[in-house]
């Protein structure tokens, strides 16, 4: 037998080895882990349940401050000082933006060639604003807001134009054709199918003219005017300065049905 190798396993193996520890002798060892485990989880408990707490009163306060405030707004509002006085603290609501809109198809070149708009009050479309508001008829209401107006033909539109003069009177026949079409106000009653004539004509090149809402129109001294159409950026402006939109009709017609004058 070679004395000299060196086994390291038979030194390792030589090596005096603890005694193996007994049950009785872990347990407190095991205890002790435990204990340390509960106590923790105990102390994140207490954590959740403080963050609850403090989540709960600040829910509150803010609850409370609300109610405040809302008590607060609801005395000033009961006097006409108070209400004077959040008029100076809180800036108006921009206005509404009037409008109409044009639903315009052609079912013989099929109807998405047709043409969508919304068409903006200035002075061009005054007079059109000025049927809606005299507009007595029956008409239900569209689901993209105001007044369902809907033509099937061209003698549709010119009997709808001739019903809503006829509720005025002939003071205001006079002051609508001379915004519609600039006639004289010395209008008398029988040129009255000639002016219901002109202003159809006039109506036709606002709504059913292809392409004319999104053309600048001539003013009377020769420079060109604003559109009548609204862009998607002047919508776009609108929504973020927080104008609402407020369509007074929704006008839907075949154009291709409409080819009068």
């Amino acid at each position: 037998m070679d004395f000299n190798s060196d086994d390291s396993a038979s030194e390792e193996h030589l090596q005096p080895q603890p005694p193996p520890r007994s049950r009785a002798a872990l347990a407190p060892l095991a205890a002790a882990s435990f204990s340390a485990a509960v106590s923790a989880t105990d102390a994140t408990k207490a954590e959740l349940q403080l963050g609850d707490e403090m989540r709960t009163k600040a829910s509150d306060d803010d609850y409370s401050n609300a109610e405040k405030a809302r008590a607060l707004v609801a005395a000033l509002m009961a006097s006409e000082d108070g209400r004077n006085a959040i008029k100076e603290v809180v800036p108006p609501p921009p206005p509404p933006v009037d409008c109409f809109i044009i639903n315009r198809a052609s079912y013989e070149t099929k109807i998405n060639e047709g043409f969508c708009a919304y068409v903006r009050r200035n002075k061009v479309t005054e007079f059109i604003f000025i049927l809606l508001a005299k507009q007595t008829i029956h008409a239900n209401m569209h689901l993209l807001g105001g007044i369902d107006i809907s033509w099937e033909n061209e003698d549709e539109m010119i009997n709808w134009v001739n019903q809503v003069v006829k509720v005025m009177t002939l003071s205001e026949q006079r002051s609508f054709f001379h915004e519609a079409i600039n006639v004289s106000v010395g209008y008398q009653v029988n040129d009255r199918a000639w002016c219901i004539k002109t202003v159809c004509q006039q109506l036709r090149h606002i709504l059913m003219e292809t392409n004319y809402p999104t053309n600048y129109p001539t003013t009377e001294e020769g420079e060109e005017g604003e559109p009548l159409a609204i862009n998607s950026r002047e919508m776009e402006n609108y929504i973020n300065k927080g104008n609402v939109m407020r369509p007074l009709a929704v006008f839907t017609f075949d154009e291709d049905d409409i080819k009068f004058f």
